[in-house]
C-alpha cells in the first residue's frame, strides 16, 4: 500500500484520492452545462430567457443554504453519511436530466442538483483539514482548488462537443458524482485510522 504525508504521519494513497475526489463534483452546477443554453432556445420554443437562465442560476442559489446546513450538522461521525447522501442525490439527478423533456422538469432538477452539491461542498475542504495539518493541507487544499477549477474547463468543453449530439448527453457531466461516491469506503474514519502510519519524532 502506497502512503502520502498528513504532517502528522502517513495515510494511504487511495484515502488521499478518494477525498480530492470530492473536488471533483463542487464547482460543476450551472457553469458546466452553459454551452448548451442557446441551444435549449431551439428545443423549447416556448420558454422565456429567464426560464432558461434558471438551469445556471439556481443550482447555485440553491446550493446557499444546504452549504450553511451541511456545515452545522456535520460532525466527525456523521459527515461521511451526509456526504454519501449529497453525492447520492447529485448522482440521481445527473441520471433524471436524462429523462427531463420539459423545462419544468430541467428547472426542479437544478434545485435538486443545489441541494445534493451543497451538502458536498463543505466535506470537500473539511476532510483534509481533518486528516492533515501544516504545508500538507496547504499542498492538499491547493490541489482541491486545482482539481475544481480544471473539471469546470474540461467539463465545459465536453458539454460543447456532446451537445452536437443530443442536448441530453450534455447532463452526462452530472453523472461525476459516481467517482467519490464509489470511493466513500476509503476516506472513512476507521479505514484511515486502521491504515494509517504514525512517525514517531
Amino acid at each position: 500500500m502506497k502512503y502520502v504525508d498528513s504532517g502528522c504521519g502517513k495515510m494511504p494513497l487511495i484515502s488521499l484520492i478518494a477525498i480530492l475526489s470530492i473536488s471533483l463534483t463542487v464547482n460543476l452546477p450551472g457553469l458546466a452545462i452553459s454551452p448548451i443554453m442557446g441551444k435549449l432556445d431551439h428545443v423549447f420554443r416556448h420558454v422565456t430567457e429567464l426560464e432558461i437562465q434558471l438551469l445556471t442560476v439556481l443550482p447555485n442559489l440553491v446550493t446557499i443554504p444546504f452549504i450553511l446546513g451541511s456545515g452545522k450538522i456535520c460532525n466527525p461521525r456523521n459527515q461521511i453519511a451526509v456526504l454519501g447522501i449529497g453525492l447520492g442525490l447529485y448522482t440521481l439527478t445527473g441520471v433524471l436530466y436524462f429523462f427531463a423533456d420539459s423545462m419544468i422538469e430541467l428547472i426542479l432538477l437544478s434545485c435538486l442538483l443545489g441541494v445534493g452539491c451543497g451538502l458536498v461542498i463543505p466535506l470537500a475542504a473539511s476532510l483534509i483539514s481533518q486528516y492533515f495539518v501544516g504545508k500538507a493541507r496547504t499542498r492538499q487544499l491547493g490541489m482541491k482548488s486545482g482539481i475544481s477549477n480544471f473539471t469546470v474547463i474540461f467539463a465545459t468543453m465536453f458539454v460543447g462537443w456532446v451537445a452536437g449530439i443530443s442536448w441530453h448527453l450534455s447532463f452526462i457531466v452530472y453523472m461525476v458524482p459516481v467517482i467519490p461516491l464509489c470511493l466513500i469506503p476509503f476516506m472513512t474514519s476507521s479505514y484511515i485510522e486502521k491504515h494509517k502510519v504514525e512517525v514517531t519524532p
